[in-house]
């Protein structure tokens, strides 16, 4: 007896159960406008390399397409939630469309895939946990003005948010997080050592700080301030030590600022 290897799932069909097609030989699969619930695991780890998630679609439950082969998925903004893994462990994975009424990006749910670019909308306010680790292709995530919560562990850095490998390592040198200084993209990538691209848009005041070091003039930090959160952030891979501001590889940025009122 052949086994059946395409299905068509009627619009009648308003959810998909739990592992419902987990471990069969489905490997081409249609899904009908209708549908608004996809369950946990339903198409875990099956062999199929194309499916059009239809715009009926509200939830997607926690590893409902893990492990499959599938190289782009678009999310129409009725999409209200994904659940933990996804879309995770699929490095086929290339390309995905993020619906605009997410709020969370859960655990996982991209880890091990290989998009290269990803942008995040402004509804998100929390991004969880490995939710794009280990993406070895990753090099954009732009977070816009979105003042988002990204998950950082700096014990365990392999569980962080986005950019690190199962070992802990930065996943891709190239990776650049796009967002504004005043939001937690800039502090996550500032802790991680990943690069960042800031959106002044909102800054109250901005600068450039001048080095007064003649050998080091070609390496200028600047600044904005924010007055709306009375915070002043510094663009430029430098942090603060008890006697001044220093370059990631330790060189001390000599800098003269005079401060009126």
């Amino acid at each position: 007896e052949n086994p059946i290897t395409y299905i068509v799932v009627p619009s009648t069909v308003k959810s998909i159960g739990e592992n419902a097609f987990r471990g069969s030989n489905i490997t081409k699969i249609t899904l009908s406008e209708g549908l608004e619930s996809i369950g946990n695991s339903a198409f875990r780890e099956l062999d199929i390399t194309d499916i059009k998630i239809p715009d009926s679609v509200k939830t997607i439950g926690d590893y409902a397409f893990y492990g499959v082969g599938v190289s782009e998925f678009e999310l129409s903004d009725n999409v209200q939630s994904i659940g933990k893994y996804a879309f995770a462990n699929n490095e086929n994975l290339t390309a995905v469309k993020l619906s605009e009424s997410l709020t969370e990006i859960p655990e996982g749910a991209f880890y091990g895939t290989g998009i290269a670019t990803v942008t995040i909308p402004e509804g998100v306010n929390t991004i969880g946990k490995k939710a794009f680790g280990n993406c070895l292709y990753l090099v954009t995530v732009n977070l816009n003005n979105g003042r988002v919560d990204i998950y950082y562990d700096e014990t365990n850095p392999s569980d962080n948010a986005i950019g690190f490998t199962s070992s802990g390592s930065i996943a891709n040198g190239s990776l650049t997080i796009y967002g504004a200084y005043d939001t937690q993209s800039y502090s996550y990538a500032s802790k991680a050592g990943i690069n960042f691209s800031g959106n002044t848009e909102g800054a109250t005041y901005s600068g450039i700080i001048p080095q007064t070091n003649s050998v080091l003039q070609n390496r200028p930090l600047q600044w904005f301030y924010y007055e709306d959160v009375k915070t002043l952030y510094i663009q430029g891979k430098g942090y603060l030590n008890g006697d001044g501001l220093y370059y990631k590889d330790g060189t001390k940025f000599d800098v003269n600022i005079d401060i009126e009122n």
